[in-house]
Formats: structure tokens, C-alpha cells, sequence
């Protein structure tokens, strides 16, 4: 019997202590340093679904976004837990430039139709198409890691400026061929909203789509200067996302830019929202709106069609929103 080829071996980098209520710029900085002694800038991967089937509704075609964990570590506690305490499927070292495991479905119907980022896909065949791109990407991964004498190329994810990629520290037991660190999945946040959000965690800039209630296709910044290239996405997803992760300053963010898209032709689609209800800060907030404007002819124009489907059963959702609309009416 023949000798077996070599296989990488994973060992499990130090975890850097990181202090608390650091400047942003000193958080990359530490992520830099690291990287002088660990020779690479990533070692967390991610995996999200980009589009939404149109056959089925599922979301499909998972996309990579590259990071670092030093930064996502510092700026959101949610990944200080998942990438530095034992237990978690996310806290194993694996290969991060292998494909997209063939073991794991390439579709998911966990998202909701208020607001998601998801691009809609026409393309029957989505898992095929999924892994036909996943594999040129791979590809071209690959290519651009070459060693060349005369030239070096970006990979394909840093020339269109996906790309999120910060320090690591890697093991001298990793084979040269591979990266170990950190792959995590996320099933039910679009590629989008997971873009735009490591993009804040990075730079605290964010630039957010107007509602679909809106009728506007302007997106707007919610800060006053904004990094070229930044990714923009619905202030909705972007909430669900903050609050699934516990950052409570990016979750007023986008309730302030919610609150600032609402408007007398729009008030009534959103407070009575699968969204609105889910999360009672929003909500609220949308009931004290439309208290300002409940004689509005506009507003009142919409409620009449929404009550009647209400009453026949087909929102049930919107039931108690509308108990609390008519209790707080009934007292002004």
C-alpha cells in the first residue's frame, strides 16, 4: 500500500483578548498585528442565501462574505460567544476555502416577503446554478492564490468589493495550501442584509433601501459620511439581524430610519405588518405615528379594505394590532 497523501492539520489559533469600548480604528489595528506573526488577514467565512427561487419562494444560491474574527469579536459580543467558547459547530476549525458542503441543502424558506433583500431568481434549477457558481468562484479563489514572479491578482471577492477581511492568527501546522479558521452559515438573513451588516461592524457606516411601502428607490445613509462601496439594505432585515445578534445601537438605527420612511400613505401597510407585530418596539412606535394622523383622509382611506380582511380570517396577525389601534383611538 502506497503512502497516503498529507492532510492538513487544524489547530486551534489563540484567541486574542480584545478591551472593551475600544475606538473602532484601534479594534483593526489589533486585527492587523495579528496578522504580522499569524501571515494571513481571514479566517471566518460566511454562507447566505443571495436569491429567492421563484418556482418555490426559497431562498437559494448561498454566497461567501470572507472577515475576521478579531473584529467581529470586538464589535458584536454575539461572536466573542459563538467563536471563542467550546460546544459551538461554528467555533471548529475547518478549511475555509473548500466549496459549499455538499452535504448541506442549498435552500431554505425561512424568510419572510416584508422588505427581504433577497434578489428574486427566475432560474428553476437554483441548486445546480448554485453550485455552478460557488465552483467558479472556488475556481478563481484558487488562481488568484498563486505564487507569480512578474504579477499578483486579487481574488474575485476582493476585485468587487465583498470582500470584509481583517486579521487572524493561523497555525505553522496548516498546510500552505489551506486557511483554517471559522465557517458560519446563516439560514434565514439574506447574503444582503449579512453584507451590509459586517460592513457596519467594520466601519459603523450604513446605507439603507427605502421601504417597499415607500414607492421610492432611493437608498439613503444613516450616517453623515459613508464609505465608498457601501452595501445598502432594508432597515427591516437589518433589525431582524441586530436583534438576532444583540446590537442594540444598530437596532436603533434602523427603527430611527423606519420611523423616518413612514409616512400617510404607508403607515397603514406597515403598523399592521407581519414585521410590526413580531416586534413591539416598532410597533409601538408606528401606533404613536398614526395617532397623529388618524384623521388623515388618506389613512383612513386604507383601513376599510385592510378591517375586511381581517374580519374574514385571511390576516389573522393583524388582529391584535388592531385591538390596540382602536384602544388607543377610542382614548384620544
Amino acid at each position: 500500500m502506497g503512502p497516503q497523501p498529507s492532510r492538513p492539520i487544524y489547530t486551534s489559533p489563540s484567541v486574542l483578548p480584545i478591551p472593551s469600548d475600544i475606538p473602532r480604528n484601534k479594534i483593526l489595528q489589533i486585527a492587523a498585528t495579528a496578522s504580522l506573526t499569524g501571515g494571513t488577514f481571514i479566517d471566518t467565512k460566511f454562507y447566505a442565501f443571495s436569491q429567492r427561487q421563484a418556482s418555490s419562494g426559497k431562498g437559494n444560491k448561498p454566497l461567501a462574505l470572507f472577515a475576521n474574527s478579531t473584529v467581529l469579536r470586538a464589535a458584536c459580543p454575539y461572536f466573542d460567544d459563538l467563536l471563542s467558547q467550546r460546544g459551538f459547530e461554528e467555533n471548529k476549525l475547518v478549511n475555509i476555502d473548500e466549496d459549499y458542503p455538499a452535504d448541506r441543502t442549498a435552500n431554505n424558506d425561512q424568510y419572510d416577503d416584508d422588505d427581504s433583500d433577497l434578489e428574486e431568481d427566475s432560474e428553476e434549477d437554483g441548486v445546480a446554478a448554485t453550485f455552478e457558481q460557488l465552483d467558479s468562484e472556488t475556481a478563481s479563489l484558487d488562481s488568484s492564490r498563486k505564487f507569480d514572479d512578474t504579477k499578483t491578482s486579487e481574488p474575485k471577492w476582493q476585485q468587487n468589493g465583498c470582500s470584509l477581511s481583517f486579521g487572524a492568527q493561523a497555525s505553522d501546522a496548516v498546510s500552505k495550501t489551506a486557511r483554517n479558521g471559522h465557517v458560519i452559515h446563516v439560514s434565514d438573513f439574506a447574503h444582503q442584509t449579512l453584507h451590509a451588516f459586517i460592513f457596519y461592524l467594520y466601519t459603523e457606516d450604513i446605507v439603507f433601501k427605502p421601504l417597499r411601502s415607500s414607492k421610492t428607490e432611493k437608498s439613503e445613509s444613516a450616517v453623515n459620511t459613508v464609505s465608498p462601496n457601501a452595501p445598502s439594505c432594508s432597515p427591516k432585515s437589518l433589525y431582524r439581524l441586530a436583534d438576532r445578534y444583540g446590537h442594540q445601537k444598530l437596532k436603533e438605527l434602523c427603527e430611527k430610519e423606519i420611523q423616518r420612511q413612514l409616512n400617510e400613505q404607508n403607515i397603514i401597510a406597515e403598523i399592521f405588518s407581519k414585521f410590526s407585530w413580531r416586534y413591539s418596539p416598532i410597533r409601538d412606535m408606528q401606533l404613536d405615528y398614526l395617532c397623529q394622523f388618524c384623521n388623515n383622509d388618506t389613512v383612513n382611506a386604507a383601513l376599510p379594505a385592510l378591517t375586511a380582511q381581517i374580519a374574514e380570517g385571511s390576516l389573522p396577525h393583524c388582529a391584535e394590532v388592531l385591538n390596540l389601534v382602536m384602544s388607543r383611538l377610542m382614548r384620544k
